[in-house]
């Protein structure tokens, strides 16, 4: 633990400065950013249960031509992206490890206020070893953006794509689609501001027939109480042929207290367990 302390603070400090502006060296952009989040214990304290659930370093090189990602996750220990893109007008081309088009439809983790993700699209692959393309385009003065890649994963060759259609400010609609050998799941999510109190979002999933639960769904509502404070409600539920189950409900409070930088804490009603975390950004 202490080890992973002294590397926190090194990589805060050695990059903190350079995080804060974006260089340009002989042509090439370069942007750095920390950003981690950490479990903080709401009980058996004394086990250290003090620990980061992500602490990564994302490096982005760009010049009139490609741009090249990375990032590194050092309470892993592992490579999250190292890719290479190309854009050709609408079209940008993209290799190496990457984020699955799924993903996109969803918060980063540095950015998200609640503690968890729906557990019917936390199943999905995070991250692509292969190749994507992506389009953007405006119709009837609507943003749509299309991804699509092929990966490798267990063996088989995979395919997951998405589409995400802005409606309007703050409306959303999104449709998912990824194979996994013989396997599939596909779904979509929509979201809608109504009010700075009524933030919906809501989703549905279907998996194969011999899934324990063919079909899950989930619903959330963020409730801004002022710019910097939100209460969520999350639900997540299962379906299957008998019955329809409960998976998991929540209810908690974030604190933005820099830019995507939060403290939360949640209540799990399912398991009766209070979750806290705190995430910075720099």
């Amino acid at each position: 633990m202490k080890k992973l302390v002294l590397v926190a603070l090194f990589v805060i400090l050695s990059t903190s400065f350079i995080s804060a502006q974006t260089f340009n060296l002989n042509g090439i952009n370069a942007e750095a950013h920390v950003f981690a989040g950490m479990n903080i214990p709401t009980q058996d304290v004394s086990k250290d249960q003090f620990k980061f659930d992500y602490m990564r370093l994302h490096v982005d090189l760009s010049n009139d031509q490609i741009k090249v990602q990375f990032r590194h996750d050092f309470s892993s220990g592992k490579i999250q992206l190292a890719n290479v893109s190309k854009t050709f007008g609408n079209f940008t081309v993209t290799a190496g490890r990457f984020l699955d088009p799924i993903w996109y439809l969803f918060p980063a983790p540095h950015m998200m206020s609640q503690t968890a993700y729906a557990s019917s699209v936390n199943s999905f692959t995070v991250l692509d070893d292969g190749i994507s393309m992506q389009y953007d385009d405006v119709f009837n003065d609507k943003k749509v953006t299309a991804r699509i890649s092929v990966f490798d994963c267990d063996g088989n060759r995979n395919v997951s794509a998405s589409v995400d259609v802005t409606l309007s400010e703050g409306t959303h609609i999104g449709y998912f689609l990824q194979t996994r050998g013989n396997k599939k799941g596909f779904g979509l999510m929509a979201k809608s501001a109504f009010h700075s109190l009524l933030n919906v979002e809501g989703g549905i999933v279907s998996r194969p027939t011999s899934s324990s639960a063919p079909v899950e769904f989930y619903a959330q509502n963020q409730a801004k109480l002022t710019d910097k404070i939100s209460v969520w409600l999350q639900g997540d539920f299962e379906a299957n042929s008998s019955t329809t189950n409960t998976v998991r409900t929540m209810v908690g409070a974030a604190y933005q207290y820099s830019t995507n930088s939060h403290l939360k804490l949640f209540y799990n009603f399912t398991e009766k367990l209070v979750v806290a975390k705190v995430t910075f950004f720099l």
